[in-house]
């Protein structure tokens, strides 16, 4: 009954590589600084990242769940140096020549791994069966949310890359992608992509020169595009016994709503007692699953409601970020959100060069198809999904900031900006060694249990229970 308590904390070292990786890069960015003139960007906009990042801070004062609040604000804290770090990255060549084929081959990987999940071929047993097509994911859904991410932005950097190895890359990702997402036919996803389809169609019957720019440029790599289109469909005739829309088809038929939807639903309307409750100042950043417990069956009833399936996330991101941080909270992420998506808006106007506006579009179209899906999911409580979504935010306002000048900083903040990374990472590593170990005592509990090893199984899963100090009561 408590895998799902479990696999959450299970999940926290993840924000540990994150985190620390992103500090570590810092740190070496910071450093690089000393005894010379720095180059950093700089836009008005990322104001409002740390504005957000400090009202959350203070919400975790008055929230019921210190511990969470603990956690998430940690994990926040990381997203920011990850915004601010794409920021200062994208407008340097790396960051189309490394960073873009790195995440497009992991992506790649990751596809092939779930598409080989769905048709049996699991050599790696990465996952469970009862998680079929998870790829290197706890569930389908959360490898879902990331793909949405990925399809996008690898068919736009077709048109970006001259390169001929670059754009194969980014075809094959974008084929393996939307093979996935078409055999996992989770709705979010589908929903998200037809909405950045119909905004892409709308930009470019608005937007004659980007249209004329888009055509030249995707005739030209047509075969790339035809590669891009031809994976999914190869990968759709193979024949599969896996089928996992029974329940939404019948429900289809039957002109009534599914489990997963009948949830969502519910959740949402018993959370409006809780928003008039704390209107302004929400319920404390990190304290969802705390504060809503009182008021899950407050509006409408549940049929259950069991500890292992008490809500941790909305499966609303938006709305979530209204029940913690309250109105000023909801404000400033849909301030930081549609700001971001205004800068990469291809204008009539443009006077940049042709790869800067694809890397912007490519950006912008990654960021909504996350934020559509993020009204029915949670793509923000997710360590990957999560991770790029701050990343492409810093990057796309990196691309509307000045272009970045030599600045002397003064020696003594020089040091003080050192101490609180180091302090940071030092935090960092404190923090989460407790979940490294009581992960590892979950992956032996895991192996145990398919092997019928019940009784070390049972020792694995104490302490690991002592290690994430979950206590059900």
């Amino acid at each position: 009954a408590y895998w799902p308590g479990f696999l959450e904390a299970a999940s926290l070292p993840r924000y540990f590589l994150i985190g620390a990786l992103g500090g570590l890069a810092l740190l070496v960015l910071l450093g690089s600084a000393r005894n010379k003139a720095s180059h950093f960007s700089w836009h008005p906009l990322f104001g409002f990242f740390v504005a957000f990042f400090f009202w959350a801070s203070i919400t975790t004062a008055w929230s019921p769940d210190a511990g969470n609040s603990l956690i998430d604000i940690s994990r926040l804290a990381a997203m920011i140096i990850l915004s601010f770090l794409g920021m200062q990255v994208v407008r340097r060549p790396e960051f189309t020549s490394l960073l873009l084929p790195a995440f497009f081959g992991g992506s790649l990987l990751a596809a092939i791994i779930g598409i080989g999940q769905h048709y049996g071929y699991n050599p790696l047993e990465l996952r469970l069966q009862e998680h079929n097509i998870a790829s290197t994911f706890i569930n389908r859904n959360h490898a879902a949310v990331y793909f949405d991410f990925v399809v996008p932005s690898s068919l736009v950097a077709i048109l970006l890359y001259k390169n001929t190895g670059y754009r194969v890359l980014a075809a094959a990702t974008a084929g393996a992608g939307m093979a996935f997402l078409l055999l996992n036919k989770n709705r979010g996803s589908l929903l998200a992509l037809l909405v950045t389809l119909t905004v892409l169609t709308i930009i470019l019957w608005s937007n004659r020169q980007f249209r004329q720019l888009a055509i030249e440029r995707a005739y030209r790599v047509r075969r790339h595009f035809i590669l891009a289109l031809l994976v999914p469909f190869l990968v759709l005739i193979l024949p599969s016994a896996s089928s996992n829309q029974a329940e939404w088809n019948t429900a289809l038929l039957e002109n009534r709503v599914d489990s997963s939807t009948n949830i969502r639903i519910n959740a949402y309307i018993n959370t409006l007692p809780l928003i008039l409750q704390q209107p302004l100042t929400g319920s404390g950043y990190g304290g969802f699953r705390m504060s809503f417990r009182p008021h899950a069956t407050s509006v409408r009833p549940r049929s259950s409601l069991k500890e292992d399936n008490v809500m941790g996330a909305l499966h609303n991101d938006p709305l979530q970020h209204l029940v913690e941080l309250g109105l000023p909270g909801l404000l400033l992420a849909l301030l930081i959100y549609l700001a971001t998506l205004r800068i990469g808006w291809p204008t009539p106007d443009s006077k940049q060069d042709s790869s800067t506006v694809f890397l912007k579009l490519g950006l912008f179209l990654a960021l909504l198809a996350a934020g559509i899906h993020s009204l029915v999911d949670f793509p923000l409580r997710l360590p990957a999904s999560a991770a790029l979504f701050w990343f492409f935010l810093g990057s796309l306002v990196g691309l509307a900031a000045r272009k970045p000048r030599q600045r002397n900083i003064s020696p003594g903040l020089q040091k003080a900006l050192l101490g609180t990374v180091s302090a940071y990472l030092l935090f960092t590593l404190v923090f989460y060694f407790h979940y490294f170990k009581g992960s590892k005592d979950l992956y032996t509990a895991t192996a145990c249990i398919q092997k019928n090893d019940c009784r070390t199984a049972i020792d694995a899963i104490e302490n690991s229970m002592q290690e994430f100090d979950l206590n059900y009561v």
